[in-house]
């Protein structure tokens, strides 16, 4: 596999971007990126790099195939790649003004909405349990039939 292949498999196949969204991030044009992963252009430096950086991918990896894909990252750095990535959005992306508004809440309200997040996340993994403890009540079996129609039949277990 080439460095442009590479490229294209990052793009397309991990991280499920079009060549213009890679390319929004890289502040490249998606011809520029498609030259690139055909093979027509080579990789420079620079590309490599600005690769690396904004997508967290290990040089070593882009270059040789080598190695793990991505570099492991601590959640500060994440966070600010992430934030990197709003502060590209447009005034009316949801994210954009979902960020504004937590920047512009008060102090005193943070405590708040920390009770109330642990809230819902409380009521989710209880749901979370509920669902799973009904899942194991079934059983799935295959049947192909006399006729071969592969229908799936689920049925209630008996109580233990």
């Amino acid at each position: 596999m080439t460095e442009g292949e590479r490229i294209k498999f990052l793009r397309k196949d991990t991280l499920h971007l079009t060549l213009e969204k890679f390319g929004e991030r890289l502040g490249v044009k998606k011809s520029t990126l498609s030259t690139i992963e055909t093979g027509k252009n080579n990789v420079t430096n620079q590309m490599r790099a600005a690769i690396c950086n904004c997508y967290g991918v290990s040089e070593k990896w882009l270059l040789t195939g080598e190695g793990d894909m991505f570099v492991a990252q601590d959640k500060r750095a994440q966070l600010m790649a992430w934030a990197e990535d709003v502060l590209k959005d447009t005034d009316e992306s949801f994210r954009w003004r979902f960020v504004s508004l937590l920047m512009s809440l008060p102090e005193e309200w943070w405590a708040t909405l920390e009770e109330k997040a642990k809230e819902i996340f409380a009521e989710e993994a209880e749901r979370r349990a509920d669902l799973e403890a009904n899942v194991t009540n079934y059983e799935v079996q295959n049947n192909f039939g006399a006729v071969g129609d592969g229908a799936t039949i689920i049925n209630k277990k008996d109580s233990d």
